[in-house]
């Protein structure tokens, strides 16, 4: 290959390089290396990603990495916005992921969720949820009125509930094919009804555990014509060594092949995906052209910043490794 892009934009990144955007320890000095190692990888505007914890803690993280944004432009025009993940969604097993079920909401809190946005000073773009949970649906039309892209994730949602959360104002899905059991009616779940939904983008992780890459290709083309964008949704022990962690109170892994699971099960939590990568096994699949797209134009355009990805570039070598990052006509990294 051999090229230059204008970079790769991570709607869902909830940390990496034993940095973690939800845990108590979070610090600004971890926010910047966080960035900084993702330039690394051709990353040039993301979202540090909160999944359901302690809603104190999730206050104080806001505010951290707005201070990190303060105290560097290159990190304010990196960190456009903040996805929260979680909090309302459902606490069923299989569709609760690897969210602590101490954490989740058993109905809306927008007054929770106003404080957040004042602490994180309106940063707060992205908000995932079940749109069966009570009170979601006029959540969803509050969100929606305050600016907030809503996306439908870890939801056990019937048909109806799906179809009323979009006439709320929900436009996505988040991470399609995973916040779900194993083991479902064939054609009577969640996949199949948000697969079938015009109205919703949706979100893929396509590292090959999330998905089958030939499960993922069948869904590409069902929302080719509605919009599919690429996440990473990886956490903190990306970047690291294969072993054992934790992740807000409970116990997972990191495999050799750099799978991540609940420990003791193969229920995932999270990935050790990088967005150069995914980009990579995308182009497998689509090709370069849609690959770019998935991996770096939708996603902008879905948070609004697409016209900044042009003070961006990204200089692959002919195996799309990622040799030099640019952000606003600065040098943020160089392979040596």
């Amino acid at each position: 290959m051999g090229s230059a892009i204008n970079g790769f934009v991570d709607l869902q990144n909830n940390g990496g390089w034993n940095v973690n955007f939800s845990s108590p320890d979070l610090s600004v000095a971890q926010v910047k290396l966080a960035v900084r190692k993702l330039w690394s990888k051709g990353v040039v505007m993301f979202c540090p990603t909160i999944i359901t914890s302690d809603p104190i803690i999730v206050a104080e993280n806001l505010r951290i990495i707005s201070m990190a944004r303060k105290e560097n432009p290159l990190v304010e025009f990196s960190i456009p916005a903040i996805h929260i993940e979680g909090f309302l969604i459902s606490s069923e097993p299989g569709y609760c992921g690897a969210h602590n079920p101490d954490w989740i909401w058993n109905k809306a809190y927008p007054r929770i969720f106003d404080e957040w946005q004042e602490t994180a000073e309106g940063l707060i773009k992205i908000f995932t949820l079940a749109p069966e949970k009570n009170g979601a649906i006029e959540f969803i039309s509050e969100l929606v009125e305050k600016g907030i892209v809503v996306a439908l994730g870890h939801t056990n949602a019937s048909e109806e509930q799906i179809d009323d959360a979009i006439r709320a104002g929900a436009t996505g899905a988040t991470h399609l094919g995973n916040g779900c059991p194993k083991q479902m009616d064939r054609s009577e779940n969640i996949i199949q009804w948000l697969l079938a939904r015009e109205e919703l983008w949706t979100s893929f992780v396509p590292d090959g555990y999330h998905i089958n890459f030939s499960a993922l290709k069948n869904y590409i083309s069902a929302k080719k014509d509605t919009g599919c964008i690429a996440v990473s949704d990886a956490i903190y022990m990306t970047g690291t060594l294969p072993g054992k962690g934790k992740l807000n109170g409970l116990d997972i892994e990191m495999l050799e092949n750099g799978k991540i699971c609940l420990s003791g099960t193969e229920n995932l939590a999270g990935s050790s995906l990088t967005m150069d990568q995914a980009y990579l096994n995308l182009a497998n699949i689509v090709g370069w052209q849609d690959a770019l797209m998935m991996a770096s134009f939708l996603p902008a355009a879905i948070i609004g910043v697409n016209k900044k990805l042009h003070e961006c570039k990204v200089k692959l070598d002919k195996f799309g490794e990622v040799m030099e990052t640019y952000i606003q006509g600065e040098k943020v990294f160089e392979k040596k």
